[in-house]
C-alpha cells in the first residue's frame, strides 16, 4: 500500500534522525552512504542540517565531501519513469538540502564551518552554482523573477555566495575596502554569470537586482565597474536590464550611498519612463 506502508521517505526519516543524533557515527561512515537512492542522501544530509541547526558541531570535512559527491550526480531519474510514491523523484531535492546545509553552517554559532575548511566548502558552493538555471520561459504571466530564481537550487547558491562572502571576511580579518580582491572566487563567479552567452538566464540576472545592497557592502569599487553589464543599456538588453532593475526597486530599501552610486541609472529609468508615458523627450534632469 503506497499510502500506508513502509516507503523510502519514512526510511528516510528514521535515518535523518539517526545522523542528528549520532554525527560522529554517520560522519565516519560516509562513503557507505554513497547510494544510487537520492531519497536517503537527502535525508543523510537533513540530518546534518538538524544538528547544525541545534548548535551541535559536525565533521565538517567528511560531510562536505559527501555534498561534494551528491552534486555530482546526475539529474536523470533514477528510478521508472513518472513520480514513485514516497521516493524522491531526482537530485534536485538532495542539492537542495546541500544548499541549506551550507546556509546553516555560515551563520554564527558553535557549528560553524571552520575557516580552515575554506577551499572544500567553496568547492561545493562552485558546483551548487552550475546545477541547472531557472527559467521563466514557458510560465504564464505575471510572474516573479525572483522567486523563480530562489525556488531554484542555482539561485539559492547565488545567495549563498555573499553569505560565504561575509563569512571569508569575518573569519579571516580581511579589510572590508579589500572587498573581492581578497576573494576572487566569488569575484570571477559574478562576473562569469554577468556575462549572458554564459548565463542566459533572467532570473538569475534579477538575483544581482535582489543582493545589491549586499554587493556594495562587499565591494563598492566592483559595482562600480559592473553596474554597466548589471543594468546594461544596448536596447537588446532590455530585458536584462529590467529584471535586475525591477528585482532591485520591490525587494531592496532606499540608502543613500547606494542611491549616489546608482544615481545615473536611476535617471536612465527615469528618461526611458517618461519617454514611453508622454510619447516626448525625456524629463532630463
Amino acid at each position: 500500500d503506497p499510502f500506508h506502508g513502509p516507503n523510502r521517505e519514512g526510511l528516510g526519516e528514521q535515518l535523518c534522525a539517526a545522523v542528528a543524533s549520532d554525527v560522529d557515527h554517520f560522519a565516519a561512515g560516509l562513503a557507505d552512504l554513497e547510494t544510487a537512492e537520492p531519497t536517503y542522501a537527502r535525508a543523510v544530509v537533513r540530518g546534518f542540517i538538524h544538528a547544525v541547526a541545534s548548535g551541535q558541531p559536525i565533521p565538517w570535512p567528511p560531510v562536505l565531501s559527501y555534498c561534494d559527491w551528491i552534486l555530482r550526480q546526475g539529474v536523470s531519474e533514477p528510478v521508472a519513469p513518472g513520480h514513485v510514491w514516497g521516493r524522491d523523484p531526482g537530485w534536485t531535492w538532495a542539492w537542495g538540502a546541500v544548499s541549506d546545509l551550507v546556509e546553516a553552517g555560515l551563520k554564527e554559532g558553535a557549528a560553524r564551518v571552520p575557516v580552515g575548511e575554506r577551499r572544500q566548502l567553496w568547492a561545493v558552493l562552485d558546483a551548487l552554482l552550475r546545477t541547472p538555471a531557472p527559467q521563466a520561459e514557458g510560465r504564464q504571466e505575471p510572474f516573479d523573477l525572483v522567486e523563480i530564481a530562489i525556488n531554484n537550487t542555482r539561485g539559492r547558491a547565488f545567495e549563498r555566495m555573499l553569505d560565504y562572502a561575509f563569512w571569508v571576511r569575518e573569519q579571516t580579518g580581511i579589510d572590508p575596502e579589500e572587498g573581492f580582491s581578497q576573494m576572487p572566487e566569488v569575484r570571477d563567479v559574478l562576473d562569469r554569470h554577468l556575462d549572458s552567452s554564459i548565463e542566459p538566464s533572467l532570473a538569475m540576472r534579477a538575483m544581482y537586482g535582489l543582493v545589491l545592497p549586499r554587493l556594495f557592502a562587499l565591494d563598492r569599487r566592483w559595482l562600480a565597474g559592473a553596474k554597466g553589464q548589471i543594468f546594461p543599456t544596448d536596447s537588446g538588453r532590455r530585458a536584462e536590464r529590467d529584471a535586475a532593475w525591477s528585482a532591485y526597486l520591490r525587494y531592496c530599501r532606499l540608502f543613500d550611498d547606494i542611491f549616489a552610486s546608482l544615481e545615473e541609472v536611476y535617471r536612465t529609468e527615469v528618461d526611458a519612463r517618461s519617454r514611453n508615458a508622454s510619447g516626448v523627450q525625456g524629463i532630463g534632469h
